[in-house]
């Protein structure tokens, strides 16, 4: 009898949890307090840069220690005023952090098929991938017969990518790089979160304008509270995350942007992350632009993965599946596909 998805990936996965407890951190890359890891720079790498003096060197007064460290994340940015997220934003390039200190993994792993998997259940002609750093996902979904473009800012994962996928790679901003095509499927997996907030409403925009009009995002970012389709994974209130950030309750039930938010020993915010905020605030944002959550498909996905997230990614439940309908005409049709097909030993060699 041919094995299930679920017998499929629990021996590939468990090895990676350490006494098969599940990951219970805030992003699906890494652990509070925890030093990033670089990856290994090569002789004559152009990623070598001259020493920059640090953020919290350069304007100190911006910076707090938290009232408590039990978080691990002993030091906080406090936003005083809008003008900061693009001063953070510039500190952040200036630093090389998307250069050197990139904590994603490079290689096609269960996680990434995973998330090509989940692509495939929409069909689509050819799918978009906002921050596709090495094309890993890119490659997968090619596995499984679905052809893709991706962007990324960074020439150095484009540099990593497969010959298979690299020619597909778009290196830049997408608010100023010409697609060659609108798109049925738009990935953004643990993007939007690293962007500008200042400048989130034109990248909304641009992603509207490249998505087709039956078309669908899945975007998966990290949001604080309570969720009505995937619940709470980074809680509020009493925990290990926010206990050293109190206000962070009341502005999601404001749903406002959170003014205040962890960052590294150099002064870089964890993980590079510039929005910090509840799901009802990106709800907002998104239907401000016309793009409308898809509850049927979000609960399809939960229920044939959510098994999977708990196990090994618990940040990948953090997703929303968008529409520019508020109920897409193709809604059943992708449901029954997350239900009927099962290609967990085409996916997991």
């Amino acid at each position: 009898m041919r094995p299930s998805l679920r017998e499929i990936v629990r021996p590939l996965v468990r090895p990676f949890l350490g006494n098969g407890k599940p990951l219970e951190t805030p992003d699906a890359s890494g652990t509070p307090g925890m030093p990033l890891p670089s990856p290994p720079l090569e002789a004559g790498s152009q990623n070598v840069r001259a020493p920059v003096r640090r953020p919290i060197d350069i304007r100190p007064e911006c910076y707090q220690a938290c009232p408590t460290v039990n978080s691990g994340w002993p030091m906080a940015f406090v936003v005083q005023d809008r003008s900061d997220y693009d001063w953070l934003e510039r500190m952040i390039h200036e630093t090389g952090y998307y250069e050197e200190s990139r904590p994603w993994g490079y290689n096609l792993d269960v996680d990434k098929r995973t998330m090509a998997l989940i692509a495939s259940y929409f069909s689509p002609g050819i799918a978009l991938d906002i921050g596709c750093n090495t094309g890993a996902v890119m490659q997968a979904m090619l596995e499984l017969g679905v052809s893709s473009h991706g962007v990324d800012i960074s020439n150095f994962v484009k540099s990593k990518a497969p010959e298979s996928v690299r020619d597909n790679i778009f290196v830049g901003d997408i608010l100023t790089i010409e697609m060659p095509a609108t798109y049925d499927l738009v990935l953004a997996l643990d993007i939007f979160e690293h962007l500008n907030p200042n400048r989130l409403s034109s990248y909304l925009e641009k992603l509207a304008s490249l998505l087709d009009d039956d078309g669908y995002v899945f975007l998966n970012s990290p949001a604080w509270g309570p969720d009505r389709n995937y619940g709470t994974v980074f809680p509020l209130g009493h925990s290990e995350y926010t206990d050293a950030y109190p206000s962070w309750s009341e502005q999601a039930e404001r749903r406002e942007l959170f003014d205040r938010f962890p960052v590294d020993e150099n002064g870089i915010p964890h993980m590079g992350h510039l929005i910090w905020a509840g799901s009802a605030w990106w709800e907002d944002q998104f239907n401000a632009h016309g793009l409308y959550r898809q509850d049927a498909v979000e609960v399809a996905i939960h229920q044939k993965f959510d098994w999977y997230f708990n196990l090994a990614s618990i940040a990948r439940r953090s997703f929303y599946v968008l529409s520019k309908h508020k109920q897409n005409p193709n809604n059943e049709t992708v449901v029954s596909r997350i239900h009927g097909w099962d290609k967990g030993s085409v996916v997991y060699k």
